[in-house]
This record gives structure tokens, sequence and C-alpha cells, in this order.
């Protein structure tokens, strides 16, 4: 059975971004798998701020995203063929573990950016 492989990239690092996109379309094409690449739109923390940013903001801010998918698919389709793009909204893990559970993914590629227990 082939292989879901989900993509979870941050798009305002390019280099971990590709980086990332690789690896999950190499797993993809490895596995004969699907390769499914996501963004979240982080919502602002609930307060006071919230009430200032323009409803407007968050449709542009998806439309960014989703263009910024859209290349990047085609930036690594030379190595796998990019199932779908996904700009979600919401806490970043959440909306990614709902997705993986929803898709269903059997691998998730992220990127700590150094964010690691040494």
């Amino acid at each position: 059975m082939a292989a879901v492989v989900l993509a979870a990239v941050d798009l305002h690092h390019e280099a971990h971004d590709r980086k990332v996109a690789m690896a999950a379309a190499q797993l993809a094409a490895a596995e004969s798998g699907a390769l499914h690449l996501a963004y979240v739109v982080p919502e602002p923390p609930e307060g006071y701020v919230q009430a200032y940013i323009p409803r407007e903001m968050a449709a542009e801010v998806a439309a960014e995203a989703q263009r910024d998918l859209d290349v990047l698919a085609r930036d690594i389709g030379d190595v796998a063929t990019v199932s779908a793009t996904h700009v979600l909204h919401g806490p970043i893990y959440l909306a990614l573990l709902d997705l993986a559970k929803r898709l269903p993914a059997e691998v998730l590629v992220f990127d700590l950016r150094g964010n690691t227990a040494d």
C-alpha cells in the first residue's frame, strides 16, 4: 500500500521549507506514495489585539500561503508529484495532527529549525 506523506512547512524560512519538502518528496517517491504539503496560518491569541486585525488580512495571508505552496510544489515536482496542498488555520500542531488523521498520513515530515533537546 502506498504511504501518504504529509510535509509541514513554515513558508517564512525558504531553505528549511525546501529541505522538508524534498525529504518528504523522496519518501513519497520511494514508497510510490501520495505527497501533501501543508502550511498553518496561526491564529492570533485571543484577547485585546485580535479585535484590531482586519478579517481581510487573514484571507490575504491564506492566499499568499497558497501561492507559496504552489511554487514549492512545482519546485519539487521532479522528485515527486504533490497530490494536494493545504492551507490550514488554527493552532499549528492541532491543525497538522487533524489533517494527518483525515488524510490519513502515515508519515509527517517537519523541521525543528534547531529546536532540539540537547
